[in-house]
């Protein structure tokens, strides 16, 4: 390991602390120490993982608190775990990867274990995953939480299992992805094709929605709540399925010909809408995931 680089991220590290914390050191040379063991040791837990000294330690400072001494702090916490949830954090797809690999099979465990079916368990541990990492809607990130000291397969596993059973509790009340994007059609405008779609067309257009959902995977509607609903950029939905942006982008046209495919069914078969009907209702499903597709692509 470098010691310039070394040198480059203490200084980080200490530009990073709460308070008067970095400016009150009275052994730099000590501190340096403690952070090049600690690098050594996340390194060694975690070979495959090659993160910049200065991100790391900089995102380890995030875990020092003005309340005790600085080198009791460095000696109780966990480098290797907060290692790992760097990457995370950061968007690393190695770290992703490795992440996956670890610690899901207690995460399932444990969301299982508190009354998630076997069909919801990998929805809500991807979502567990977006949560703790990427956070959502005006939430910070809930791997800030982890207090960086005790084991984070632990941590996950609680905070899994909490998030779960409040996750369960609310789906019944929360906004459907259906409903989300019919609120979505309804912001596009006073346009001629929506007016007329509000006039007459909107229940079968709902009935025939909720059956064209039906024929998506759980991995495409999944998609289409974190764009739709939470606002996701591509590269974040990459890293909850740690794919590279450009497959997300696939993925949402594929989804986007599917559903359309299945709305046009729907209606033709269910409510007998002539052809100039229904590609009136089509028109401002195709156009709103297409601007979708446009803001992932561009962000």
């Amino acid at each position: 390991m470098e010691p310039c680089a070394v040198k480059a991220g203490t200084k980080k590290f200490l530009a990073a602390l709460p308070g008067d914390l970095g400016g009150n050191v009275s052994d730099r040379g000590q501190i340096e120490q403690r952070l090049l063991e600690m690098l050594e040791a996340a390194r060694e837990a975690w070979p495959q993982l090659d993160l910049p000294e200065d991100v790391f330690l900089a995102f380890l400072a995030g875990y020092v608190t003005p309340d005790a001494p600085l080198g009791e702090q460095l000696e109780s916490l966990n480098a290797a775990d907060l290692y790992i949830a760097c990457g995370c954090a950061k968007g690393d797809q190695t770290a992703g990867g490795l992440f996956r690999e670890r610690f899901f099979p207690g995460i399932s465990a444990a969301v299982f274990k508190v009354g998630a079916l076997p069909n919801q368990v990998e929805d809500i541990v991807q979502d567990v995953f977006k949560k703790i990492f990427l956070g959502g809607k005006e939430q910070e990130p809930k791997i800030h939480l982890y207090d960086g000291v005790g084991s984070l397969n632990t941590w996950l596993k609680v905070i899994a299992a909490n998030m779960c059973i409040d996750m369960l509790r609310k789906r019944g009340r929360e906004c459907t992805l259906q409903e989300g994007m019919l609120a979505r059609l309804a912001d596009q405008g006073e346009g001629q094709d929506l007016a007329y779609f509000k006039k007459y067309y909107k229940k079968e257009f709902k009935q025939a929605f909720e059956t064209a959902l039906g024929h998506l995977s759980d991995r495409e509607r999944n998609v289409l709540r974190y764009t739709f609903l939470d606002g996701l950029t591509a590269d974040q939905v990459a890293q909850i399925y740690n794919v590279h942006r450009v497959t997300v982008a696939r993925w949402l046209s594929k989804t986007r010909r599917t559903l359309l495919q299945a709305i046009r069914r729907a209606l033709r078969t269910e409510h007998q809408l002539s052809d100039k009907e229904i590609q009136s209702i089509v028109r401002l499903v195709e156009t709103q995931v297409s601007l979708s597709m446009e803001r992932l692509l561009n962000n």
